[in-house]
């Protein structure tokens, strides 16, 4: 019995591993003969890499700016005229969920939250959008993207 396992190692196994070793060192010279070259590629690619940022500015956000989302726009210009909101009285939560939903459907009617709120609440909040959300309506569409599409208006 161990004469034919070792008759079938040698048949079958040997020559295999042989194959292996034989490609795996042919493989190793090429990569012996190309080494210069593949670490030359990589010395100029990294070298002119590091010219070029120590010599031109790649940051396009410094000149452009990146555009925001409504939702920051929102927040950020209820936080400017944080004193506006809170001399008229209204819940600031309130004022970023249906400013937010004005800037992007040009209408607040139809917002759940403005819905939910009593009659004189509601007075306070149209008087809110038209003193802080109105005028920024257009600032809008330059300022931030709009991730809404048009088929959800």
């Amino acid at each position: 019995m161990p004469i034919i396992i070792l008759f079938l190692v040698i048949v079958f196994f040997v020559p295999i591993v042989s194959w292996v070793l034989f490609s795996l060192l042919g493989i190793l010279m090429l990569f012996y003969k190309a080494l210069p070259y593949i670490l030359a590629g990589f010395a100029v690619i990294g070298v002119s890499l590091f010219l070029l940022n120590k010599t031109i500015d790649f940051s396009l956000s410094s000149k452009f700016g990146r555009k925001k989302s409504i939702g920051e726009f929102t927040k950020e210009l209820v936080d400017q005229n944080e004193n506006i909101i809170f001399d008229i009285g209204v819940n600031w939560h309130n004022a970023i969920s249906i400013g937010r939903y004005y800037l992007i459907n040009e209408k607040f009617e139809n917002c759940p939250t403005y819905k939910k709120l009593k009659k004189d609440d509601k007075e306070k909040m149209e008087l809110v959008i038209e003193k802080i959300f109105t005028p920024a309506l257009s600032e809008v569409k330059r300022k931030t993207k709009f991730p809404v599409d048009k088929k959800r208006r």
